[in-house]
């Protein structure tokens, strides 16, 4: 596949996506000076792109650049990994990349030059880590290194985003929230993104498995609550009515039992 056949029937273009670029292990990141400045292939993207989002932040403008030859059209599910309807920036010269993505273009070609000269021979396997290094330069890289040589030379920008939250509500087994002691709170409940698992790292393919099962878990409860609470007169229910019209996955049972379940979108 080449990036003049860049293929986007993998996307269903019906729908507005937001563009996720993860192709980066595979390829190179540099700055706007045209400079790497971490190890690109030191974990799979799920071990390690929350820590590289850490370190795009600190970039001037909060932006790289993902550098890479054609070779890389040919990764399996490029459409998965990368997730975007526009195709890359592209040029016959890393001079030429450069100028077109606004990095100085002597800098660019040193930073491919070394890294390059760098790249060790070995298998190259993009489906597993491959222990293909690039050696001798700063920062060296791990895994996945290939040099940078068939033209034309393309270029992805990244920039960080914010894909589920790292903090959020506090809950125990039983999908209850619980308050700042420790206490469950009667009546309110939370599955999904809204309780914010995650704690510096993020683990793959475990955020619809996580609202799935504390999903459950949480309106298995809720009924039972309900089901205890003895009927009493609707005083609350104006209000209540009002907050779910403006939080459409709001559910409620009673003036007295009052379920959130968060949906989870990834």
């Amino acid at each position: 596949m080449s990036e003049r056949d860049f293929d986007t029937s993998e996307c269903d273009l019906t729908i507005s996506y937001e563009s996720a670029v993860m192709v980066y292990p595979y390829a190179i990141l540099v700055d706007r000076d045209g400079t790497r400045f971490l190890d690109e292939g030191y974990a799979t993207i799920d071990e390690q792109y929350e820590a590289v989002a850490r370190r795009i932040m600190t970039l001037p403008e909060r932006q790289a650049w993902i550098v890479a030859d054609q070779r890389v059209f040919d990764l399996p599910r490029f459409g998965h990994i990368v997730q975007t309807t526009e195709p890359p920036v592209s040029a016959p010269t890393i001079a030429k990349l450069a100028e077109a993505i606004g990095v100085p273009a002597l800098n660019l070609g040193r930073t491919v030059d070394a890294y390059n000269a760098a790249v060790q021979p070995g298998v190259f396997d993009p489906l597993v880590p491959d222990g293909k290094r690039a050696v001798g330069i700063h920062p060296p890289k791990s895994n996945w290194a290939r040099g940078i040589v068939d033209a034309p030379f393309v270029a992805w920008p990244l920039v960080c985003s914010n894909v589920f939250t790292f903090g959020g509500l506090a809950t125990d087994l039983d999908g209850r929230v619980v308050s700042g002691d420790g206490a469950p709170i009667p009546g309110l409940y939370a599955a999904g993104e809204v309780t914010g698992l995650y704690r510096g790292k993020s683990t793959g393919a475990t955020s619809v498995l996580r609202g799935l099962v504390y999903g459950r878990l949480a309106g298995r409860q809720a009924a039972e609550y309900a089901a205890s609470v003895p009927p009493t007169t609707k005083a609350f229910t104006p209000q209540l009515d009002a907050r779910r019209s403006q939080c459409p996955w709001l559910t409620y049972t009673s003036s007295k039992a009052f379920g959130a379940m968060s949906k989870s979108s990834r």
